[in-house]
Formats: structure tokens, sequence, C-alpha cells
């Protein structure tokens, strides 16, 4: 089933005044770039499962968001179990595990990029 793998991954950033479109492009190449060569520390992941968890364990606390998540599970895997399992799925990435992704996904090939700007005021 193709949706079981579907899915996007975005980053967006907002300009402050002054601030200029090719800088922040620049800053998020850097990152991307750091990720595919594995310059992320066990630090920078563990941060990154706490939030993760966290966010997991806030949704589980309301009946309308357990319901929520049942479904996505149900509809997208079948398998509306995995709402007690999903989690540790996050919680078993390592640090090789992300790099040998990213130079799948992230590379620049791979991308779209799209810039939105504000209609001149006139």
């Amino acid at each position: 089933d193709s949706k079981e793998f579907a899915g996007a991954f975005y980053i967006y950033a907002i300009l402050m005044p002054g601030v200029q479109i090719h800088e922040v492009e620049s800053e998020i190449e850097k990152i991307l770039n750091d990720i595919i060569q594995g310059n992320i520390t066990i630090n920078e992941l563990a941060k990154i499962k706490n939030r993760i968890e966290t966010r997991y364990a806030y949704r589980m606390q309301s009946i309308v968001n357990k319901a929520d998540m049942l479904a996505h599970y149900k509809i997208f895997y079948n398998n509306p179990s995995m709402v007690n399992s999903n989690i540790e799925r996050y919680l078993s990435l390592t640090v090789k595990d992300i790099e040998e992704s990213a130079n799948i996904f992230l590379k620049p090939e791979n991308r779209v990029v799209l810039i939105y700007m504000p209609k001149k005021k006139t």
C-alpha cells in the first residue's frame, strides 16, 4: 500500500525585516549538509527524542487525540494497535540511521524550494 510510506519533510522560515532570502537559504543548506554528513551529536538526537516522546504523551492525554491516532494507524497501516508501539520506532533511531536517510532524501536534487513573497503595497 503506497500510503504506508507516504510523507513529507519541510522546513519553513519567516524572515525578519532586513534579512535576505539568500542568507536564510544558506543557513538551511549548512544545517542540511551537517545532517547529511552525519554531524549530529548524541545530545542533539536525545533532545529530539525527548521532544517526540513529550508530544506523543501530550497527544495521548485527550480522548479525541487518541481516537485520531487510532484512525490514522488504521487508515495508513491497517493496524490501529500501532498507537501503542510506534513511538518505539522513533526512540530507537540512531545518528547513523539519520545520516543514511539524509543521504537518500535530503540531497539537493531531491528538493523543491518554494519562496513566497508578500505583495508589495501599492
